[in-house]
């Protein structure tokens, strides 16, 4: 039996900066009597591994299919490095910040190798599902900081004047490139999608205490030397978008780990899986069909669904104004694939959704 579409039982994880958000806008049922901060729609992180939902995978993890179906999967690519090799490549989530996180900062592929037990490091986009009030992202350093300044600034509790606030709205795409010191503020829910990794680094945390009644450990030691002082990418950018003949298409953010897009104003959109990589798919709000030659598998609302390489050519529907968002991982010989700029204007446009490294392939 070869794999096709699946949807995988939600893992939620509560912090003291969570609520019940998912509740109103998702219509999930969630643990009680707790702030859920974290829902995890895909995830092969030990200790929190994705099962399958329903159908004759239930209650199959991911790992279990990843490692049984490789070729399914990954296609060609089974056995290489970022894909089947080590697992899952990519951790989705929503995120659900009554309060605002912690100030934090997340280590490279090298750095989380050498010190994180053979770990790969994390890379994530957030994208934007509410921003309430005067919603705000902490993103980046003050241009010119230095690491003396910055040790010294948070090993007094000082940082604040030290970091870069933006505004944000629903929408917005915020690009968080291992190394980029970041915090989300208060009233928003985020999709997030990134490298599949856990590993936080700590520095700064408002103060608060945990549900222990202590405050919640600092990193300050391994954060200095993950920071990168140099980053001067763009952090909050706007998708790029199409109108096709079908809807409208966008390209929301770019790294060498995942190209996610969205699909927007379609009742009918004609997809193809590509060798090396799995779709995964979020309904943002409305409900979505998928089709392909073996059957379909509706996805509700809020929900994710992974589309495995060997699918091939599927067909997302919609009777209603659905907002999916896909990701994959990218060919790394061609990072923007469908994506090659049409104009001047449109190169400009999909450069400021590209962290530093991709804009560095694409301008070569």
């Amino acid at each position: 039996m070869k794999l096709g579409p699946l949807l995988f039982e939600p893992i939620y994880r509560s912090y003291v900066w969570g609520n019940r958000n998912f509740e109103r806008l998702f219509g999930r049922v969630l643990p009680p009597e707790v702030p859920t901060a974290e829902s995890w729609e895909l995830s092969d992180v030990d200790g929190a591994i994705s099962r399958v939902e329903s159908g004759p995978f239930a209650g199959r993890s991911l790992r279990e299919l990843c490692q049984e179906f490789a070729a399914d999967m990954f296609g060609e690519q089974s056995g290489s490095s970022i894909c089947g090799g080590r697992g899952f490549p990519l951790l989705v989530k929503f995120l659900d910040a009554e309060r605002v996180l912690s100030v934090q900062v997340h280590p490279g592929d090298q750095f989380a190798a050498e010190h994180e037990n053979g770990s790969i490091g994390k890379t994530e986009m957030w994208f934007i599902v509410e921003a309430r009030g005067n919603a705000e992202v902490i993103a980046g350093l003050r241009p010119g900081t230095t690491r003396a300044e910055f040790l010294e600034a948070a090993q007094s509790g000082s940082l604040e004047p030290l970091l870069q606030h933006h505004c944000v709205r629903a929408g917005d795409v915020v690009l968080v490139p291992a190394g980029r010191v970041h915090a989300m503020g208060a009233g928003i829910v985020a999709l997030e999608i990134q490298q599949t990794s856990d590993i936080t680094y700590r520095l700064h945390d408002w103060g608060r205490v945990g549900p222990d009644g202590k405050t919640r450990p600092l990193h300050l030691d391994r954060a200095i030397e993950v920071i990168d002082f140099s980053d001067e990418g763009r952090a909050v950018t706007q998708p790029v978008q199409r109108t096709e003949d079908w809807g409208v298409w966008s390209l929301l953010g770019v790294t060498l780990f995942f190209l996610t897009e969205s699909f927007s104003q379609f009742r009918s959109v004609p997809c193809t899986t590509r060798s090396g990589s799995p779709d995964i798919l979020v309904a943002m709000n409305g409900s979505l069909r998928i089709s392909w030659d073996h059957g379909d598998v509706i996805v509700p609302p809020g929900r994710t669904a992974l589309v495995p390489s060997c699918v091939g050519l599927y067909v997302l529907e919609a009777t209603e104004d659905t907002l999916v968002v896909r990701s994959r991982v990218p060919d790394r010989s061609d990072v923007l694939g469908d994506w090659t700029p049409r104009s001047n204007e449109e190169r400009t446009a999909v450069l400021d959704v590209c962290d530093t490294r991709v804009a560095e392939l694409v301008t070569a």
